[in-house]
Order: C-alpha cells, then structure tokens, then sequence
C-alpha cells in the first residue's frame, strides 16, 4: 500500500488536492498537509527548513515512514528540499512548477504584480498583502541546485503547456535531478485544479509503475 503526500502552492489549501486524493488506487491513503509559509491568510513566514519539519512531523504522527511525494508550485520547491535532505523519506517525486533559482526579473515581475492588486482583492481571495511580500522576499534568495544532485527518488517534473511563464524553470529542475523525467501535458499553471485529468493520468502512471525506490526502508540514523 502506498500513501502519497501532496503539498500545494502559495495561496492554496489542503482542499486544492481534492481531485488527486479521489482518484487514488484502491488502498493508497494520502495526506494533505497545510504547507507553513504558503497560506496567504496566515502569519507563518516561508523559511524552507521550517515548512520540511513541519512536513515531516505531520508524517511522524500519521506513522508514514516514506511516502511518494507531489507538489505544486512553491510546494514544489519545499518537496525538492525534502527530497534532497531526507532520501529515505521519498518513494517517488512529481514536481509541478518547481523553480530552481529566482531570477531577478522574476522577483521584480512579482513585484509588478503585487502592486497591481487592490487590497479590496487580495480580500476578497483571502490573502494579506504583507504575506505576499513576505513570500516574494523569502524566495528572492533561492537556490536549490545543491539540493537538485542530491534527489535519488524517481522524479517526474510534469509542466502544463499553456504556462509559458515557468517553462524553462521547470525544465532546469528536470535537467538538475539524475535520471528525472520531463513531460508536458494540456494546461496552464495550477494543474492540480484547473487540468486535473492530465495532471492524475500522468501522475498515477508514474507512481503506479513497478520498481523499487531508490533508498532502502531503513530507519534513520
């Protein structure tokens, strides 16, 4: 029986994974952590190390040694983390928008972009502006290529064609993790809810498929 860990991206919920957890395999179990940081309408920062533990102490309770690990947008980047820090907690990895450096003409993007939205806006979808800023700020330092080498779990980094946006960043995750596969499929940038069909097929083939993980069951020391 194989239980998946799904972590959504900045502004989502739990609920975000609604179509993913439904369509699991007979005797699969899941759990849906809030990732700390990513919750909009929260006060938690983002700081990487911290969003992992707290991760990996939600799996502690639940009893789940390893797990198969999907992520979406900066979910992405916590699991690349995860994944590189502690391999013998990841069966399988599906990054989808995961990034491996904030350029700076990405920061000053979202920059342009958080001063766009009116605050009556950000309201209405729940979302505080100071924690956008808190989130661009936390990631304007980004550098996961040391974390990269070091994923030996199967990795499928899944990109939906209509995000143009973060197509090249996508691809230098894929070429960053030995032996990790890219594929595109139907959709834009939150393929989790907005494309959740291709999202499950491709997804589910690749957990589904026979073969070890690449690290042995063993205990941590």
């Amino acid at each position: 029986m194989a239980h998946v860990l799904l972590l959504h991206g900045l502004g989502q919920s739990p609920q975000s994974w609604q179509e993913q957890v439904v369509a699991l395999p007979p005797g699969w179990t899941a759990s849906a952590p809030r990732v700390l940081g990513l919750d909009l309408s929260g006060d938690q920062d983002l700081h990487l190390d911290t969003a992992v533990a707290h991760v990996l102490a939600g799996l502690d309770a639940g009893g789940v040694r390893r797990a198969h690990v999907v992520a979406i947008g900066l979910g992405a980047v916590v699991a690349t983390r995860l994944a590189a820090r502690h391999p013998e907690r990841v069966d399988r990895l599906v990054l989808n928008g995961g990034q491996v450096r904030q350029s700076g003409l990405a920061g000053w993007l979202q920059g342009r972009l958080l001063g766009r939205m009116s605050d009556q806006r950000m309201q209405a979808r729940g979302v505080r502006r100071e924690r956008v800023t808190a989130v661009v700020r936390a990631m304007r330092d980004l550098d996961l290529r040391g974390d990269l080498v070091r994923v030996v779990a199967p990795t499928l980094v899944v990109h939906g064609r209509g995000d143009r946006a973060h197509r090249a960043g996508a691809k230098a995750v894929a070429d960053g993790i030995a032996g990790a596969r890219y594929v595109e499929v139907e959709g834009g940038e939150r393929l989790n809810t907005d494309h959740p069909r291709a999202f499950n097929e491709v997804v589910l083939a690749f957990l589904s498929e026979p073969g070890q993980s690449a690290v042995p069951d063993v205990a941590e020391r």
